[in-house]
């Protein structure tokens, strides 16, 4: 954080201002870094003269936050002494011997000033405190939350035109990593917004000056006094009347009169009212049209997301296929358009014809309708339509409306300090509406990423310009037409849409690499509209804009004041990447469980940077720590400053798939204690999946340089007892504490339906991969067929499997996602569930999905599955991995009444919850930061040296 950004253009002048050579108040001012230089404490001599000059000049209550030994306070004493007013003092401390101290000082340097001293926390003190101040000095706690706390209750004690000084705001420490204790700059530039104008630094103090409000005018008052008496009477429909209220509001000129302090729920009538939807009935239908090219993770996201949260009755869905040429996309889209026949249509050009003719030929499609423009890299969250059609409905001559989003151009909020992941949307979502001003300001132009049209404005505007070819500033040049004939474009501040930026544009090389935008397109919207770019400028700087920023800011930092323990989950990849796993879901599941209690941050690497994602309560923040010079090296020091940076207080190790296996070391370095969870075969092979059917195991070598990383952890965690004996058997020298703590997994639905008329076979999860027995299920899929069982594949496609995809009685779910995995198998319905490892695995999620589903398990003898069968006593497990013996003893299993009883058997097992596993990892780490674990044995050798291989 560096100061550079209050510039001098920002400051207004101020006088007097007194320098060092001979512009002082008085002989005492001059002299005042001597007159207190025994009293403990730290003060510049630029401080303590502007300290004393401030208090000799205010004309109202004073207030210290941070008194230590008294020498500030002795300070601003003399200045009030100096100035012959009755001006109140009073100064905090959470120490009492400091106030006591700073009560003698005052008493023998300053003599009879109206002082109060009081001991306590600042914050607990300033919210209980009936005192306004014209003046304020905080040195008190210099960590950014100390600083953002304080002046987030100082704010409301501070009248409009006083003045805030701030300690140590200039202190050269706040610029040094190593010293976590300080972190002014951060907490004040977060706490303090535009209403504060920055007046200058003296020493390593910066003075800040809170704007006068404008006195409410005779013309407003009376306007106001008028809305009141209409609410009083609950007469509040026509238009004039919410026009009114809403210039009143955006004024803020009304705040800080006496009038409306006298109000008392006067504001929170005008709320209720703001933000009471007017009826909707007779508005338009909407038709929300998606422009489609290739991009299909995105694009499929972006679909189940408008399903989901879209009401039928007063929607539909045009998707418009823009020449896609992944071949998924036409099924994936013609299954959606079967699904709901009434609800969506789907439309495709033969050749791409670019985002401004498609979008064009679909407003033409939809009329009658009103419209939405979304994008196919945007994620809605709930209730984003209503939002948005109460906008129109409310507000004048609408011509556009968007909502908020993560990468909207100007309109962008909470940037970086998001992910992809839907529930962090949602969250995110739900926090920005509540945190809302409800202002829904008038803006210069819309950003097409999810841009509602009014059919009024398209039919006397027109459609998009195609001149700006397939895409980017079509939009503008729109938007300003549509001013010009007399529409309004409004932002809705309530409403928040995911946006991950140009996928398909920048995928098929409409969009210059490491560019936002088109040149070429912004030179046209230039020529076009030469006050364009003058316009959005100034809104960009708006007070409204500023204050739309910072209440969403709000909504995702109001949750990280209160102290919470810092867990490090380090792992070799993210985790909801495409092709996650059990690990990946383990860890999400914890995160998840744990993030409402603790900052659960993921650590892993991404190309040339280490990445961290902090997660707490609903805000998901990214931070990115570059791989910086040569060699493997690069990796271990952007991991340690990544531990370092957000002081990490516990690291939970799952995966070093492909990463240096000395990033082990660095947590003992660090002084953090860290624990390590036993995924998959990982620990003793240099395969994370050896075959049983090879002895794959690591060397000694190999195993010498794990056991020496290994030995400083605290716990090693099995999900399983296999996992545990194996771990064992590998390392027989490391003395770790082994404890056993079981994956869970949500299992609300405890619903089951009668066993299938049909014997029918199951084969769930990865099966096409050959570790998960593809050979074997080949072979074995040929016996069932001949004997007239029928197969059904969950969690493959057909194309997995060209020997077997056009045999009758085989059914295809293909890949589903992990949420639907329980309800698919119950849709299914199989006899049983064969899932036929060829690896010893230390847990299965889709073992246990089969168990949630209450169907009966056919396993082979690898690794935690027979574990599984012990447990649940729901199902058999092989006795081999052979085909040939596996057949028989399958079709035996499948068709008898063991079967049927052991269908019985899952239906009445309890499935472990993620709650249950989450609090079992809780009290593990309160356990292991209990202990302190910071004493870890040394080894011979550094780990480092060690460790000069990739694991």
């Amino acid at each position: 954080m560096h100061l550079c950004r209050y510039n001098h253009k920002w400051t207004t002048p101020y006088l007097p201002t007194y320098e060092r050579q001979d512009r002082f108040i008085n002989e005492e001012h001059a002299r005042i870094p001597q007159i207190v230089a025994g009293i403990e404490g730290w003060l510049n001599p630029e401080d303590a003269w502007k300290l004393y000059e401030m208090a000799y000049f205010a004309n109202g209550p004073i207030l210290e936050i941070g008194t230590y030994r008294g020498k500030s306070t002795t300070v601003l004493a003399l200045g009030i002494r100096a100035s012959g007013r009755k001006t109140r003092l009073i100064t905090i401390d959470r120490d009492s011997a400091s106030v006591s101290a700073a009560e003698n000082a005052v008493r023998l340097f300053a003599g009879n000033v109206d002082l109060q001293a009081i001991k306590g926390e600042s914050t607990d003190i300033l919210r209980s405190l009936n005192e306004y101040f014209t003046f304020v000095f905080v040195d008190a706690d210099h960590s950014a939350n100390g600083a953002r706390e304080d002046l987030q209750v100082v704010d409301p004690l501070l009248l409009p035109g006083g003045f805030l000084l701030l300690h140590d705001l200039f202190d050269e420490r706040n610029e040094r990593e190593e010293i976590k204790e300080y972190g002014v700059p951060e907490g004040v530039f977060e706490a303090l917004g535009e209403e504060y104008l920055f007046y200058g630094r003296f020493g390593c103090t910066g003075l800040f000056r809170k704007r006068e409000k404008e006195s409410m005018d005779a013309a407003e008052a009376t306007a106001l006094a008028h809305v009141q008496n209409i609410l009083r009477k609950e007469q509040v429909a026509h238009a004039a009347t919410r026009e009114r209220l809403d210039r009143l509001q955006r004024s803020g000129s009304y705040r800080m009169t006496a009038f409306l302090r006298n109000l008392g729920s006067f504001t929170e009538k005008v709320n209720d009212v703001l933000r009471k939807p007017r009826s909707l009935r007779g508005a338009n239908r909407i038709t929300v049209i998606i422009p489609i090219l290739n991009a299909f993770d995105h694009m499929k996201r972006c679909i189940e997301s408008v399903l989901l949260h879209t009401d039928p009755a007063n929607a539909r869905i045009l998707l418009m296929d823009d020449g896609s040429t992944d071949e998924r996309i036409p099924a994936f889209l013609a299954e959606i358009a079967t699904s709901h026949p009434d609800f969506v249509s789907v439309m495709r050009n033969e050749k791409n014809l670019g985002f401004v003719q498609t979008a064009n030929k679909g407003m033409k499609l939809a009329a009658p309708d009103d419209v939405v423009l979304l994008n196919s890299d945007t994620i809605v969250t709930q209730d984003w339509l209503t939002l948005l059609r109460e906008t129109v409905a409310e507000k004048r001559h609408v011509g556009s409306v968007i909502p908020l989003s993560n990468n909207a151009s100007m309109y962008s909020v909470l940037h970086d300090s998001i992910s992809e992941h839907p529930r962090d949307i949602d969250l995110a979502a739900a926090s920005v509406r509540k945190q809302s001003g409800h202002y829904r300001p008038r803006i210069p132009t819309s950003v097409g990423f999810c841009m509602l049209i009014t059919r009024d404005a398209l039919e006397h505007v027109g459609d998009f310009d195609t001149a700006f070819g397939r895409g980017y500033g079509e939009e503008n040049d729109w938007c300003m037409r549509a001013t010009e004939k007399g529409f309004a474009h409004y932002l809705d501040d309530r409403c928040f849409v995911f946006h991950a930026g140009g996928v398909s544009m920048r995928a098929v090389g409409h969009l210059p690499e490491g560019k936002i935008s088109n040149p070429a397109n912004e030179a046209l919207l230039e020529q076009k509209h030469p006050s364009f770019r003058k316009k959005a400028d100034a809104f960009a700087e708006s007070k409204v804009l500023k204050r739309i920023r910072q209440r969403a800011l709000r909504s995702r930092t109001s949750n990280l004041t209160k102290p919470r323990t810092k867990i490090g989950f380090l792992l070799h990849q993210h985790i909801d990447a495409p092709d996650a796993g059990g690990t990946e879901w383990h860890v999400h599941d914890l995160v998840e469980e744990l993030r409402q209690t603790n900052e659960c941050i993921v650590l892993f690497p991404k190309k040339d940077r280490f990445l961290a994602l902090r997660h707490v309560n609903d805000l998901c923040m990214r931070y990115e720590f570059p791989l910086l010079g040569n060699g493997e090296e690069r990796l271990l020091e952007a991991f340690r400053r990544a531990l370092t940076t957000l002081e990490i207080d516990l690291l939970h190790v799952h995966h070093l798939l492909g990463m240096h296996a000395g990033l082990l070391s660095i947590p003992r370095e660090a002084d953090i204690p860290f624990v390590v969870t036993i995924h998959d075969q990982f620990l003793f092979s240099p395969t994370p999946h050896p075959s049983v059917f090879t002895d794959d195991r690591r060397n000694g070598f190999e195993r010498t340089v794990f056991a020496t990383l290994l030995r400083p952890a605290a716990r090693i965690i099995a999900p399983s007892r296999s996992a545990a004996q194996n771990f064992e058997q590998a390392y027989p020298q490391l003395n770790v504490p082994i404890v056993r703590i079981e994956h869970g997994m949500h299992c609300h639905d405890r619903t089951f339906s009668s066993p299938p008329l049909h014997p029918t076979v199951c084969f769930l999860g990865a099966t096409h991969f050959p570790r998960k027995g593809r050979d074997v299920i080949e072979k074995l899929a040929e016996g069932l067929l001949a004997e007239h069982i029928r197969i059904v594949f969950a969690g493959s496609t057909a194309e997995d499997w060209p020997t077997l995809n056009s045999r009758r009685n085989i059914r295809f779910l293909g890949r589903y996602d992990r949420a639907d995995a329980v309800s698919l198998l119950k849709k299914a319905n199989p006899s049983v569930v064969c899932i036929l490892s060829m690896f010893a695995e230390s847990f299965c999620f889709t073992a246990l999905e089969a168990l949630c589903a209450g169907l009966p398990l056919y396993v082979t003898p690898a690794g935690a599955l027979p574990e599984m069968i012990e447990r649940s006593k729901a199902g058999r497990v092989a006795t081999g991995f052979d085909p040939a013996i596996i057949l028989p003893d399958l079709l035996s299993y499948v068709l008898s009444d063991a079967c049927k009883e052991d269908r019985l058997r899952a239906m009445m097992f309890t499935v472990r919850s993620r709650k249950e596993m989450a609090d079992g990892y809780g009290a593990l780490y309160a356990e292991v930061l209990a202990e302190s674990a910071h004493t870890a044995v040394p080894s011979e050798k550094n780990p480092r040296e060690i460790a000069l291989q990739k694991a």
